[in-house]
C-alpha cells in the first residue's frame, strides 16, 4: 500500500510527469503538430527568458509549467527531457518535424553554435510573424466574399424549400394562371425538394479526389501545376510561392548559411509542389557553377522580373540577405494590391448577383397575387 503510495506521490511530482512523458512513445514524435502563431508565441516567451539569464534547460522547464502552453506541455518535456539527457536543443527539436520545420532546425543549429540562439530565434519569430500578418490580412480580406455568397445561398435555399411552396398551395387553390417567371421558380423548387440530395453527390465526389490529390505525392504536384497555371488565380499562386522562398533564403541567409546552402534549404519550405520541383531544379543548377541571375531567368514565368532584378544586385553586391529582404516587401505588398484589386471588384458583382438572384425569386411570388388583386377589383 505504501508503496502504491510513493508511486502516485512521485507521479504526481513535475519530476514525475517528466519520466512519464519520456516513457510514452518516443516514436510518436508526428503527433506533436503546433501552429504557426503558437511556435511564434513560444519562442517569444523563450527569448524573453534566455534575454533574462535563465539557462534554457530551465527555460524548458518553466515553460512547460505555464498554463498558458498546456496543450503543448507534452512536447516541451520531452525537449527538456532530451536537454537533460545532454542533447543540444537543435537535436532536440529536430525529433519532432510536425512542430519545428527543418528551416527552423538548421537555424537554430548555427545559432547555438555560435553562441547567438537567442538573435536566431528572434529572427525566426519576425519571419513567423510576418508570414502570419500576411495571411491574416488575406484571410481577412477573402472572408467578406465567403460569408456574402454562403448567407445569400442559404437564404435562397431557404425561399425555394420553405417560402415558395406555401405560395404554391395558396395559388393552386386559387386557380390563377401563373406567369411564366413564377412557373419557373416554382418548378425550381419542386425540383430542389425532389432531387436536392442530388446535389450531395458532386460535393462527396469532390471530398473523394480532394482526399486522393492530398494522399498522393504525384497527384498533388499535378494538381498543384493546374494551378499554377490558371489564368487569374496562377499570378496569385506563383507569388505567394515565391514569396514563401525568398522568406526561407532571408531567413537562413542571415542566420549565417552561405547562399547556395540557403537556397536549397528553402525549397523544402514551398508548399506548391510543383514550384518547389522547379526551385529545385535551380537550386541543382547552381550547385554546379551557374550564376543565380542567369538560374533565375530560366525562371521568368515564376520568378517577376524586378525580384530578378534585386537578386542580381544582391549577388553582385555579395548582399544576398538584404536583396531578399527588399523582394520579400515587393511580393507583398504586389500580393496585397492584387487581393485589394480583385475584392473590389468580386464584393460588388457578388452583392448585384445575389441581390438579382433574390429579388427574382419575390418578384416572381407576388406577381400572381397582383393578378389576383385584379380579379377581386373587376
Amino acid at each position: 500500500m505504501a508503496t502504491v503510495k510513493t508511486s502516485s506521490a512521485v507521479r504526481s511530482s513535475w519530476w514525475g510527469r517528466l519520466v512519464h512523458e519520456l516513457t510514452v512513445d518516443r516514436a510518436g514524435a508526428k503527433k506533436f503538430r503546433m501552429s504557426s502563431r503558437d511556435l511564434a508565441t513560444l519562442l517569444n516567451m523563450m527569448c524573453t527568458l534566455i534575454d533574462n539569464g535563465m539557462p534554457l534547460q530551465k527555460v524548458l522547464g518553466a515553460l512547460a509549467s505555464d498554463p498558458s502552453l498546456k496543450k503543448h506541455r507534452p512536447l516541451l518535456l520531452r525537449l527538456h527531457g532530451r536537454l537533460v539527457e545532454g542533447s543540444t536543443f537543435y537535436a532536440a527539436i529536430a525529433a519532432y518535424p510536425a512542430a519545428f520545420s527543418p528551416t527552423i532546425v538548421q537555424q537554430v543549429r548555427l545559432g547555438e553554435s555560435s553562441g547567438n540562439l537567442s538573435d536566431t530565434l528572434r529572427r525566426i519569430i519576425d519571419h513567423l510573424e510576418s508570414w502570419l500578418t500576411l495571411r491574416t490580412s488575406l484571410m481577412h480580406k477573402l472572408s467578406y466574399p465567403a460569408m456574402v455568397v454562403l448567407a445569400g445561398s442559404g437564404l435562397m435555399v431557404f425561399m425555394l424549400t420553405t417560402v415558395v411552396p406555401q405560395f404554391e398551395t395558396i395559388y393552386d387553390d386559387s386557380q390563377v394562371d401563373l406567369p411564366w417567371v413564377t412557373s419557373v421558380v416554382t418548378n425550381l423548387s419542386s425540383s430542389l425538394g425532389t432531387y436536392g440530395w442530388l446535389a450531395l453527390l458532386p460535393l462527396a465526389a469532390g471530398l473523394v479526389v480532394w482526399w486522393r490529390v492530398r494522399s498522393s505525392i504525384a497527384a498533388r504536384r499535378k494538381f498543384d501545376a493546374v494551378l499554377t497555371h490558371l489564368p487569374l488565380v496562377g499570378a496569385f499562386i506563383r507569388d505567394l510561392a515565391v514569396l514563401q522562398f525568398l522568406r526561407s533564403v532571408h531567413a537562413l541567409s542571415a542566420a549565417g548559411f552561405v547562399p547556395i546552402d540557403a537556397i536549397s534549404q528553402a525549397c523544402q519550405t514551398v508548399s506548391n509542389r510543383y514550384i518547389r520541383g522547379q526551385l529545385e531544379q535551380m537550386s541543382h543548377v547552381l550547385v554546379h557553377g551557374t550564376k543565380l541571375s542567369v538560374a533565375m531567368n530560366k525562371l521568368e514565368y515564376l520568378i517577376p522580373s524586378s525580384v530578378r532584378q534585386l537578386m542580381m544586385v544582391g549577388e553582385h553586391s555579395g548582399d544576398i540577405t538584404r536583396a531578399c529582404e527588399g523582394a520579400c516587401d515587393f511580393l507583398q505588398k504586389r500580393l496585397q494590391r492584387r487581393v485589394n484589386g480583385a475584392m473590389g471588384l468580386i464584393e460588388p458583382l457578388l452583392t448585384i448577383a445575389l441581390a438579382t438572384c433574390i429579388g427574382w425569386i419575390v418578384l416572381a411570388m407576388y406577381m400572381p397575387m397582383f393578378k389576383m388583386f385584379d380579379v377581386l377589383d373587376f
